[in-house]
């Protein structure tokens, strides 16, 4: 209620108060409701709450603000208060202002488990985290959530952080963390849902794995990235993570176990020799150490040894999207390319992803370098890992596997 008027005299303390009324959604039937704040300025009888910060969660509707006559005088003498209650409230009772102990501690979880959800987001909730207002109401009011949500990652410190990585799967309630090292050589935490393990295991559709850099930031370890695995899943119609991947490093050995995991959880044969038949493919970037990374895990799996051959391009290509957009790039530089002859250069490099002769090829390259000398760092880089990209130079056909990693 709001305090409007009062007075002291002879240690007696008078106040008046009048009922700010209750911000409710206007669907019929619907309970959800907001606390009325007390308006800043203008504090008089029947004087109007501030305006509402909050919509229904269920209804999405703006809430409208139900006012209520009723008002009340408290008397108090020392120990003892009098009140005096004057008319009747017309308006379901408002929530509690504080939630309890073990509702607090949920939030608490929930907002450290994902800092970067934003207010909204966290009051809204989604298919797999409830809404926080279902805690309690309270948290309906967006600017009461956002206030607590600061005051807990305010207080967020490094101090905590191995704290939530040992409690993760407690909070979550289910287990997810399918492989994990601290390890300075191939430190990293594999996560998967039962879900996602499942989708895996049907194989489905080709794998696209892409690293994510920048989207994790940590002072003690500033190399720290994310590898996501992906694939189609038919239960949804849409490209899913399968396996996600906290890497403490990019090296080589670091993909590996990333990659360790995903064969491990999609129960592959330790027989290389079935792996054509039931591996359905997987395709990267251009970077070195994940594919070398994708290779030590197979013969690790697999237990072959380095001085057996593996041909790699019948389950391992390279993402033809960031090669043409490097080549878009190089197109534009009219340092490598003369003006003028920007459409003709991309369509010839675009032109090798298509030869699938090798003397045709060869050719096409010397052609590209003969023509346009300043490109031929740029385009032997390509050239050197261009079995895994290049049918002309692939020793399988590699129109099997997925030719990007847009997922």
């Amino acid at each position: 209620m709001l305090i409007y008027g009062g007075n002291r005299s002879n240690r007696r303390v008078t106040h008046l108060k009048s009922c700010l009324g209750l911000y409710q959604c206007p669907r019929r039937g619907c309970e959800f409701s907001e606390r009325p704040r007390i308006p800043r300025r203008h504090k008089a009888k029947g004087a109007l709450p501030l305006p509402s910060k909050s919509i229904c969660i269920t209804h999405h509707e703006v809430l409208v603000h139900l006012p209520c006559s009723a008002t009340m005088k408290t008397v108090q003498y020392g120990s003892t208060v009098d009140l005096y209650h004057t008319g009747l409230h017309n308006h379901p009772r408002p929530h509690p202002i504080r939630p309890d102990l073990a509702t607090m501690h949920s939030f608490e979880n929930t907002v450290r488990i994902a800092p970067e959800v934003r207010p909204k987001s966290l009051q809204i909730g989604t298919a797999t985290r409830p809404p926080l207002s279902s805690l309690h109401r309270s948290f309906g009011n967006l600017g009461h959530l956002t206030y607590q949500r600061s005051k807990i990652l305010a207080k967020a410190s490094q101090r905590s952080a191995i704290g939530n990585v040992a409690n993760f799967e407690t909070n979550v309630g289910e287990k997810l963390i399918v492989s994990s090292s601290i390890d300075g050589t191939n430190g990293h935490i594999c996560m998967q849902t039962v879900f996602m393990r499942e989708r895996l295991q049907e194989r489905e559709s080709s794998l696209q794995t892409d690293s994510i850099e920048g989207f994790l930031v940590d002072e003690h370890c500033t190399a720290v990235n994310v590898a996501i695995t992906s694939g189609h899943c038919s239960v949804v119609n849409r490209t899913i993570p399968l396996l996600i991947s906290i890497l403490m490093g990019k090296s080589a050995l670091h993909y590996a176990s990333h990659f360790a995991a995903l064969f491990q959880t999609m129960s592959m044969s330790h027989d290389l020799s079935e792996w054509e038949s039931t591996f359905p493919g997987n395709t990267c970037d251009f970077s070195d150490a994940e594919r070398a990374g994708f290779e030590m895990a197979l013969r690790t799996h697999c237990k072959v040894s380095a001085d057996v051959d593996v041909v790699l391009e019948r389950y391992y290509r390279c993402c033809s999207v960031h090669f043409k957009r490097t080549l878009t790039r190089v197109r534009r530089n009219g340092a490598l390319v003369p003006p003028g002859k920007e459409s003709a250069f991309y369509t010839s490099v675009c032109g090798l992803l298509k030869i699938d002769s090798g003397p045709a090829f060869v050719s096409q390259v010397h052609d590209l370098i003969r023509e346009y000398p300043k490109i031929k760092k740029w385009l032997t880089w390509h050239v050197v890992r261009g079995q895994h990209i290049f049918p002309a130079m692939a020793k399988a056909d590699l129109s099997l596997l997925s030719d990007n990693t847009n997922a």
